[in-house]
């Protein structure tokens, strides 16, 4: 028993402010679709059961910081950065939309660049177009060198980070959080460069939820980005499914071919494959988390994934035309949207589980409110901090590790009720205050939380 808890509360700052490796993050999408319009949500074996609103294992949660880095409260009338804690990324905010372009502010919501990139390592082979304080580079430099936040590692962010903040839970543009991120432009960059031509570079269209390839020479928005991402750790298991040891997601080695929405989302429900039964379409954001975006034809691991089309189903409905769901083109790694009875060449599927499944419960815990360890000495305490740092400098170092902290994230809703019994937070609280007493000893470097005003974990 000591043993598991010691390891459950390891775990639980998984759910509290970063989580460098983790779930793959909700689309937002709370509503069920039919062929047309919204329905009311199905149940297992009826029609259109298993789309995007019934995932049920998906988090989705911001954190507003202030000029310095630190947490607001979320009724914060103003913030400067926003923590995304499922994927520990801090994001840039706009101000001053106004209609008019200000360069001498980054942060303005009218400025728009074109892409330039002198780093022949990151710009593809074409580094695009300069200019004078309006491309890509002197914004990412103008943050830098004022040490917005007190950082210096401030980015573009990658088609598909840029991709999970989308939400698409709403019924018209802009396909974002107008609570975390106001002032937003309909077209943002990215640092992704088309695979199949150095000339391009990915957006994500706001006004539509999807990414394309314009020429760099093209004037678009930017938003920056800092922190790291995780790259895809995929084990083969051999009985035709792979599994994905950095965000717990068990995939269909092979493509199944020529199928419509409504009618692949009853072939994933009725699955059975490597031995399991709850297989289900993947979310635009699952499927997304399978793209490489470094080749082309098809941008995906070869390796790992045999028979890829270019055209794959994802259970999220486009909310602006209830008729259409999006693909994942896996000719480039595009996002669009298709029509659902369309079964043709354009309409394939690949289905996925959640490794770890927590049956206990339908509901999900947000990262960041509640969990154990906040519970007991509260979200920026030293020791909330140290074991944080062991979570995301021991346990996020491995694929073991990972998986542990996937599994704590799937059991979370378990263990935040059982906190409400006195008696068994005295005995968490017991067992975590040994587990910190060992970390707290020489031989561990990370053991320092980060000095008031600074932050050594996002």
């Amino acid at each position: 028993m000591k043993q598991i808890l010691i390891v459950m509360l390891l775990l639980s700052t998984a759910c509290t402010s970063a989580a460098r490796a983790g779930q793959v993050p909700d689309t937002g999408q709370t509503k069920c679709y039919g062929m047309t319009g919204e329905i009311a949500c199905p149940e297992p074996g009826e029609p259109f059961y298993g789309q995007d609103a019934q995932r049920g294992a998906g988090q989705r949660s911001f954190v507003k910081l202030n000029a310095q880095g630190q947490a607001l409260p979320d009724n914060a009338s103003t913030w400067s950065m926003v923590r995304d804690t499922v994927t520990g990324l801090v994001w840039e905010v706009k101000d001053s939309r106004d209609g008019t372009a200000d360069y001498d502010n980054p942060h303005d919501a009218d400025n728009s660049y074109t892409w330039y990139e002198d780093n022949a390592s990151r710009n593809g082979g074409d580094p695009g177009m300069p200019g004078t304080a309006t491309d890509t580079s002197d914004f990412i430099e103008a943050l830098n060198s004022r040490s917005f936040g007190g950082y210096s590692d401030w980015r573009l962010p990658s088609a598909k980070e840029l991709i999970w903040v989308l939400d698409r839970g709403t019924d018209g543009p802009p396909y974002i959080s107008s609570f975390y991120f106001p002032s937003t432009a309909d077209e943002y960059w990215t640092a992704t460069t088309d695979p199949s031509g150095s000339s391009r570079c990915a957006t994500v269209t706001l006004a539509i939820g999807m990414m394309n390839y314009p020429g760099k020479t093209g004037a678009y928005a930017a938003m920056a980005v800092r922190g790291a991402s995780s790259p895809a750790q995929f084990h083969n298991n051999g009985d035709g499914t792979v599994s994905d040891l950095t965000n717990g997601l068990m995939w269909q080695k092979e493509s199944v071919q020529g199928i419509s929405w409504q009618d692949g989302l009853a072939y994933c429900s009725g699955l059975q494959l490597g031995g399991y039964s709850d297989w289900r379409l993947p979310d635009v954001n699952e499927l997304i988390s399978l793209v490489d975006y470094s080749k082309a034809s098809p941008s995906i691991d070869e390796q790992y994934f045999t028979n890829t089309a270019y055209h794959y189903w994802s259970s999220t409905t486009y909310p602006a035309d209830p008729g259409k769901a999006y693909h994942v083109c896996f000719l480039r790694g595009r996002t669009e949207v298709y029509t659902k009875s369309d079964q043709g060449s354009l309409s394939h599927l690949r289905a996925v589980r959640d490794i770890i499944v927590d049956n206990s419960s339908t509901t999900t815990t947000v990262p960041g409110k509640g969990c154990p360890v906040e519970k007991l000495y509260g979200e920026h305490a030293p020791q909330t901090q140290l074991l944080r740092n062991y979570r995301d400098e021991v346990l996020a170092s491995s694929g073991p590790g990972r998986l542990l902290i996937v599994f704590y994230n799937r059991i979370s809703p378990m263990v935040s009720r059982y906190m409400a019994s006195q008696s068994f937070k005295m005995i968490v609280r017991a067992a975590c205050d040994s587990i910190i007493e060992v970390l707290e000893k020489p031989v561990f470097s990370f053991k320092k939380p980060a000095p008031a005003g600074k932050k050594n974990l996002n």
